[in-house]
């Protein structure tokens, strides 16, 4: 469980207030909207990675952005750098425990990827006998994004039909989960699902308050994709995304989206 941001820029006439985002981003480490039941905050753990820049920027870390005093280090350095896309992520451990390694976002030759929501049949994500090993941590968020990957891999499909085929085998399997909302980021492209599993009585309750995913329209030459929309930001428009459908911005191309 978290609360993700993908911010990219598709225009230089403008600048993009990256420092105003990720600490307006910053203050869901407290104040995130949470699932019923669970404690405040998303304080196990959070990570900014970049892309489109010179040295792309990963880091990651077990404590709360809230209080990490090199999570306001890091971002003011993003904002000097201006990378063309930026993901951060903010974790509420629930499958794997509190580690680096567990902390998103995940990267992988070249791309990024940050999910939300939690697939609890995780150790049933298809995957060929010895990728296990390979795997970093032992979260259903990394599992879900190396699946991802070998079915790029090994149909050529694009990133965002392999998400798509991905959420159909995990639902046509009848595996357990929550949600499928991800990021993945990748040579100037941002791409975000909203796939709620609304026959899971926990998570219908939450589909519209909790495992959302919103798009926010500057109309200034940069998009947001965020869990949460960040009112305080003066001039963007949000729009919740609707469920089953993965959204894509690219740089000079614009935003498209379709239904799974």
């Amino acid at each position: 469980m978290c609360r993700q941001i993908g911010i990219i820029t598709t225009s230089e006439e403008h600048k993009t207030p990256l420092r105003e985002i990720l600490l307006a981003f910053k203050k869901l480490a407290a104040n995130g909207c949470i699932p019923k039941g669970f404690p405040p905050g998303h304080g196990d753990g959070w990570g900014v990675a970049t892309l489109g820049e010179a040295n792309p920027r990963w880091h990651r870390s077990v404590q709360s952005a809230a209080t990490d005093p090199s999570y306001l280090t890091l971002i003011e350095e993003v904002a000097i750098t201006k990378p063309k896309i930026v993901l951060a992520h903010l974790r509420k451990a629930f499958i794997g425990e509190v580690a680096t390694e567990n902390c998103q976002p995940f990267k992988f030759d070249g791309a990024l990827f940050a999910h939300n929501g939690s697939i609890i049949d995780h150790t049933r994500i298809p995957l060929p006998e010895g990728t296990w090993p390979q795997l970093a941590g032992n979260t259903d968020s990394e599992k879900l994004f190396a699946h991802i990957r070998l079915l790029q891999a090994g149909h050529k499909l694009t990133p965002a039909k392999a998400l798509r085929v991905a959420a159909l085998n995990i639902a046509g399997d009848g595996l357990r989960y929550t949600a499928l909302n991800t990021l993945i980021a990748k040579d100037g492209l941002l791409l975000g699902s909203r796939i709620v599993n609304t026959r899971s009585l926990e998570a219908e309750q939450e589909c519209h308050r909790y495992y959302t995913l919103y798009h926010g329209d500057s109309g200034k030459g940069f998009h947001i994709l965020c869990s949460e929309p960040l009112r305080e930001m003066q001039g963007i428009e949000w729009r919740l995304i609707p469920n089953g459908t993965i959204i894509q911005v690219q740089e000079k191309v614009g935003v498209s989206e379709f239904k799974i």
